[in-house]
């Protein structure tokens, strides 16, 4: 150990701790699939996609394939195609592989001047390998210093040695989750424990003389057993008929009643018929020896008492109670197996605790993990969830829970929108811009016109297409001009397209050098035509944008529900006396031509049924009880197609429309259907129809509710063309818009 300590302290490196997986764990996947229809040709398979230039095409006879090297910790879908002309492709077969976890093991690399530690931690059992320049004799000497740090052995931890290589045996209930917190600690505790000063080394003639290990022999039923023990450690040799796991099952129980390892005694198995067992270099080898006797005396009852007797008693499951503080109260949580109880101040209604429940949740997945909960007396919610988690691990859950729910319970500061303020210097002169969120100001030299401004401006639209962009801007007091734009835009991107603005600004600004003049010899040439310069550009003036909402000018579809009462006048528009029902539906299409902000033409067709009354042709008011048979009632039916003329203001819409179309119905229900319906007839089997064509005008209002749901009223008109009637409706109408 004291040369392992030398290279260590030979090196002033850190210790790094990597968790593993150091790359993505992978897995295989085969499927296969049934060839059940001879005429497919042709297969066609992808993983996790329908890309068009994805396909893998194989021929009929291949009904399986194995992928390799796909991620373990995700799901993978197999789409599956077939053909029978190898060009047309059928929809896909999904099938979804998903690789179980749960019993990997978990690996851990720790790094410390050039040398390595990897660690692999399972159900029960942690496998450590080491250098090879630690020994057998280092590793025993710094687990016996571990032991008596942290009671290993009071855990039921037991360790076998082989070369480079600790085996850790402990019992299952210390789950991968507990194990790896403590193998850390461990870890730590090594490198303080090789980079502690070695001891100042005694000379020779100070060394005291080595003391003579005491040999002790036992005999029993035809056996022998022998114990070398010597200052800080022992041997037992015992016969090789006795397997690693009866004499482990044995020193487990001599744990169980000695407390073995509350006294810093360490032991392991390390091969057929040898145990080595490390304590404190204070128990002298004597005191050690009668302890053996003893040991020897316990051996020879376990041996020969059956074994019904010497089952230890069940351990006391008793719960681990946690009590956290804050603000003045107290939260107190009893962890049991399978249950936790929660009592909390009880102030906190129900509710509340409800809502941070529904948090944790979403953030964890509680109910995914089996974990419920119900309400008990105030101040108090119970927890149940499988008994596979223990009780350690739900205690190391609850401490997180309990950082949520004060970070929930803790307003958070509210944000504080600072803007970014930046200044540019060009010959003396400062520019000033200050950006926030949607807005930006820029304030220059006062001496600058706005005329000026917005000629270079223009030439900024020109060249990046701001208007294009959402930008605007507006002239405030002599030297400030003010943009606006969505807030979509970050601050930061503002403030690096502004300094792009003020570069071009500069550019604009400063007149291009000019070369200068050479000496050269000029012919005489005739004077050039007079050129007519072109007029200058005028610049773009800012027009501020006009917000034109998709209602007002974009196409629109509705469906009308309509309901209601229509009556029938004689040729001088006088009431005739008949009233009967309507109920249809409507097809609006409006705003197919947009003019404008608020006017706009479209179509509407109606399909409308009239309800008459086969006894009078008009509504009995006093016999109400009429009005539920639908057998009393005639029928006439309606369509309509009609160019509409849509008027909006806010939510209201006013329109008005006119056009033409049928109506039909049976003559023999009830003679006021013949009455309307004069164009002629015609028979279907044993039912005859009459028919009329009329002309038909419209007017409403409708008033809309959020962007799909309006309501309104609107009353119509129609003039029946062959039998010269008028009929004119009023009707409730329900919208739907898409």
């Amino acid at each position: 150990m004291q040369g392992l300590k030398k290279i260590v302290l030979a090196l002033a490196c850190l210790l790094m701790i990597i968790s593993i997986p150091l790359s993505a764990a992978e897995m295989t996947v085969r499927w296969a699939w049934t060839h059940d229809d001879p005429a497919v040709t042709a297969y066609r398979y992808q993983i996790d996609g329908e890309d068009p230039d994805g396909w893998t095409v194989v021929g009929s006879d291949v009904t399986s394939i194995e992928i390799a090297g796909l991620d373990a910790e995700a799901e993978h879908t197999l789409h599956l195609q077939r053909s029978y002309d190898g060009e047309n492709w059928s929809a896909s077969a999904t099938s979804t592989a998903k690789a179980d976890l749960s019993k990997q093991p978990a690996v851990r690399i720790y790094r410390y001047g050039g040398y390595e530690l990897k660690a692999t931690v399972g159900a029960g059992e942690t496998t450590i390998e080491y250098p090879a320049a630690a020994s057998k004799a280092d590793v025993e000497a710094f687990i016996a210093y571990e032991n008596s740090l942290r009671g290993l052995g009071d855990l039921g931890i037991v360790y076998t040695l082989g070369d480079g290589e600790a085996e850790f045996a402990y019992p299952e209930q210390y789950t991968k989750d507990i194990v790896i917190p403590q193998l850390d600690a461990l870890v730590e505790d090594l490198v303080a424990y090789i980079t502690a000063p070695a001891p100042a080394a005694e000379s020779a003639a100070e060394a005291p003389a080595t003391a003579a290990p005491i040999v002790r022999t036992y005999s029993f039923g035809g056996y022998s057993l022998t114990a070398t023990i010597q200052k800080g450690s022992a041997t037992i040799e015992y016969p090789a008929i006795a397997s690693d796991d009866e004499v482990k099952g044995f020193i487990a129980l001599e744990n169980a009643k000695y407390g073995l390892g509350g006294l810093g005694v360490v032991y392991s198995v390390d091969g057929p018929g040898k145990a080595s067992f490390s304590y404190p270099e204070a128990y002298a080898p004597e005191d050690v020896a009668k302890e053996v006797d003893l040991l020897v005396e316990d051996l020879i009852a376990y041996i020969t008492t059956p074994a019904a007797e010497m089952e230890p008693e069940a351990p006391v499951d008793e719960p681990i109670v946690k009590s956290y503080e804050h603000l003045g109260y107290t939260l107190t949580a009893t962890i049991g197996t399978g249950e936790t109880t929660i009592e909390y101040p009880s102030f906190i209604t129900n509710e509340e605790v409800g809502a941070f429940f529904a948090v944790e949740n979403a953030k964890y997945g509680l109910g995914d993990l089996g974990v419920s909960y119900a309400f008990g007396e105030a101040g108090s919610v119970e927890f149940t969830y499988p008994e596979e988690y223990s009780k350690e691990t739900v205690a190391a859950e609850l401490d997180l829970l309990v950082a949520d729910l004060i970070a929930y319970v803790t307003p958070a500061p509210a944000a504080v929108d600072e803007p970014i303020v930046k200044s540019y210097e060009h010959l003396g002169y400062t520019l000033t811009a200050t950006i926030g969120t949607g807005e930006t100001t820029i304030e220059y030299p006062s001496f600058i016109t706005n005329e000026e401004v917005g000629a270079f401006f223009a030439v900024e639209n020109a060249k990046y297409g701001l208007g294009d962009l959402g930008v605007n801007y507006a002239f405030g007091e002599a030297g400030s001009v003010e943009f606006t734009y969505p807030e979509e835009y970050s601050k930061e991107t503002v403030a690096a397209e502004l300094d792009l603005l003020v570069a071009d600004l500069i550019a604009y600004i400063t007149p291009p050098a000019a070369p200068e003049p050479e000496e050269v010899e000029v012919a005489e040439e005739p004077a050039p035509e007079p050129v007519e310069e072109s007029a200058p550009i005028a610049p773009i003036a800012p027009v501020e944008p006009v917000a034109l909402s998709e209602d007002e000018l974009g196409f629109a579809f509705s469906l009308l529900v309509k309901g209601g009462v229509a009556s029938s006048f004689d040729d001088t528009f006088t009431f005739d006396g008949r009233i009967f029902a309507e109920a249809g539906v409507g097809l609006d299409f409006a705003n197919i031509l947009p003019i404008g902000n608020h006017f706009g033409f479209g179509l509407r067709s109606d399909l409308v049924v009239n309800f008459i009354p086969k006894a009078t042709g008009k509504w009995d008011m006093a016999d109400k009880l009429q009005y539920f048979n639908l057998f009393n009632y005639a029928e006439m039916t309606s369509l309509d197609l009609k160019l509409m003329m849509d008027i909006t203001a806010g939510p209201m819409e006013l329109y008005l429309g006119g056009g033409a179309g049928f109506a039909i119905g049976n003559p023999h229900d009830n003679d006021a259907v013949s009455t309307y319906l004069a164009l002629g007839t015609f028979d279907v089997g044993s039912v005859r129809f009459a028919m009329d064509w009329f002309a038909s005008a419209l007017a409403g209002v409708r008033f809309h509710i959020g962007d799909v749901f309006s309501i309104g009223a609107e009353v119509s008109y129609r003039y029946m063309v062959e039998s010269a009637k008028h009929i004119g409706t009023a009707d409730l109408v329900l919208g739907f818009t898409f």
